[in-house]
């Protein structure tokens, strides 16, 4: 779980290394709206970071700094609430400025990972509902709504569902077949 390697991206595990680069970005005003607050304490960054690597080393989570093929970090995503067959994947940001073709990689190299290599059915998306280019973006990829309350709309997607896709969206981007 260590490296996620694409073809434009690598999604990498975080290091405390990584505290400025999250809070600078987390607290990005536009990024604000559809997150939940971060501080911008970098030494209370580092401290949740503490206790995220306890949970990364049970198994439980798993924090990933999504970066350009010459370092770069460009955003973050993460994947929580890792149960039998099914897993949240949230806390996706992107940093300004990036093209679109970035967040798709991000997106399926993520679910090859997970279900192709992680062998789970199921995601569940937590989605803030005034953000509605997210909504839209998992719709794309076979995301179903499951159930929406005051703030948020929630989204499941499958496996067999996201098959076509995928394909579809590795074609476009001329990514390769997962091995």
């Amino acid at each position: 779980m260590q490296l996620v390697q694409g073809k434009h991206v690598t999604l990498r595990l975080v290091e405390l290394e990584d505290a400025q680069f999250i809070v600078t970005l987390r607290n990005y005003a536009k990024s604000q709206k559809f997150l939940s607050a971060t501080s911008s304490n970098i030494e209370a960054q580092e401290r949740w970071m503490r206790d995220y690597k306890v949970r990364e080393q049970e198994g439980t989570e798993f924090y990933y700094v999504i970066q350009l093929q010459d370092g770069s970090p460009v955003g973050l995503i993460r994947l929580y609430d890792l149960k039998l067959d099914i897993f949240s994947g949230g806390s996706w940001i992107m940093a300004p400025g990036h093209p679109h073709q970035i967040a798709v990689e991000t997106v399926i190299l993520l679910y090859d990972l997970c279900f192709d290599q992680l062998g789970y059915e199921k995601i569940l998306l937590q989605v803030v509902k005034e953000n509605q280019s997210v909504i839209r973006f998992h719709k794309r990829f076979g995301a179903l709504v499951e159930r929406e309350d005051e703030r948020c709309v929630y989204l499941i997607n499958t496996s067999s569902t996201m098959k076509g896709p995928r394909e579809k969206f590795r074609k476009l981007l001329g990514l390769a077949e997962p091995e």
